[in-house]
């Protein structure tokens, strides 16, 4: 009895670690768009080119970021961005008014999604040289990991962490081109607990409240 008294106790209180929440999402939504700029093709929602003169041509891509069973507080990946530069490109290319807006979609909650404060780009850049950045804003959001841009999904808040991000030039960087864009998910606390998780807690403390004054009545015998 002893024995599956205690057993009960532990496992009640193993069962609420295991209970800790984890999260799945993906940026596979997202779009990099032309914004009416310029001299500026959308190839795909994810690419665009700037250039109208052959051999001088600017092509920026997004790559998606995501990420399974990951635990909150976490730093996640929200993708990147990729520079590439014609071999007859040897000025700057401005990229100013460049969107790139970042969606996530997470699971849980599983069907709602939110949208990163948009990301406005400007500067320019060239085959040796990048001014460019990328300003998510407004910092909307305020967790473990400070006021920064981000979107509540759910109980879960998603934040980019490296705002503003300078771009990287095609010649610089590993891999070549590409600038990472980093962000962090973080689980709001409940004020009110599941039903599940407070008779856990309830039998887990009763079954050491029993366990501890057999101990007594045995040290007192």
């Amino acid at each position: 009895m002893k024995r599956f008294v205690f057993s009960f106790a532990v496992i009640g209180m193993m069962a609420i670690a295991a209970r800790a929440s984890t999260v799945t999402y993906t940026t596979a939504d997202s779009t990099l768009s032309c914004n009416s700029v310029a001299g500026c093709t959308q190839v795909n929602p994810d690419e665009v080119e700037i250039g109208t003169v052959p051999g001088s041509y600017l092509t920026l891509t997004y790559t998606a970021g995501s990420g399974t069973a990951v635990q909150p507080p976490s730093y996640i990946d929200f993708g990147h961005l990729t520079a590439a530069v014609g071999a007859g490109t040897p000025s700057g290319l401005s990229i100013s008014g460049l969107l790139l807006t970042i969606n996530i979609t997470s699971t849980p909650p599983g069907a709602p999604d939110g949208t990163i404060p948009g990301g406005s780009i400007s500067g320019t850049i060239s085959y040796n040289g990048s001014t460019g950045q990328v300003s998510f804003g407004p910092a909307n959001t305020t967790t473990s990991f400070g006021t920064l841009p981000g979107v509540t999904i759910g109980s879960y808040v998603y934040q980019v962490t490296n705002s503003p991000l300078s771009l990287v030039s095609p010649n610089s960087g590993n891999p070549l081109g590409q600038t990472s864009i980093q962000g962090a998910v973080t689980q709001l606390v409940s004020s009110t607990p599941e039903p599940v998780s407070l008779g856990l807690v309830g039998g887990s403390l009763v079954g050491l409240a029993v366990f501890g004054r057999r101990l007594l009545r045995r040290a007192k015998s």
